[in-house]
């Protein structure tokens, strides 16, 4: 995609250096970043034999009774952190979590103005229509299924 194949949304002024930015980057975002992109693959917050799976970390914080708990994205390498504290429900929906990105994941400043999330997800599936991404992929999860 060019920077002249992005048009600012409506109400957003459209700045030339800003849509090269996001053309450039949305042209060097690796695939797995832009699949990623709303839908990340969090491993799954169960013990088994008392131990946390992989992907999965919990560390104590200064505070006495808390930790700080930090689930790793298997496909991008984002880290999704969040902080236990005790008497709190480990489980709630509503907990608030912090992000902790690869380099290069985040989209530029102002790209919100001229890409949507599916548009990153077309372009994926652009490259994956075009190489053999999608079966080295297909075949990762199929390995990691076997070895679970």
């Amino acid at each position: 995609m060019s920077p002249t194949d992005l048009r600012a949304r409506e109400g957003a002024p459209y700045d030339q250096h800003t849509a090269e930015t996001v053309a450039d980057w949305l042209a060097n975002c690796p695939t797995a970043f832009l699949l990623c992109r709303r839908n990340h693959r969090w491993p799954k917050l169960v013990a088994k034999n008392g131990k946390l799976p992989r992907g999965i970390t919990a560390e104590p914080t200064t505070r006495a009774g808390s930790f700080q708990m930090r689930q790793k994205c298997s496909d991008c390498g984002t880290f999704r952190v969040f902080t236990y504290s005790a008497g709190t429900d480990l489980f709630t929906a509503s907990r608030a979590y912090h992000y902790e990105w690869p380099d290069g994941y985040r989209m530029p400043k102002g790209a919100y103005d001229y890409l949507t999330d599916a548009e990153c997800q077309q372009e994926a599936m652009n490259r994956l229509d075009d190489d053999d991404s999608l079966a080295a992929l297909i075949q990762r999860w199929a390995d990691e299924a076997a070895a679970a």
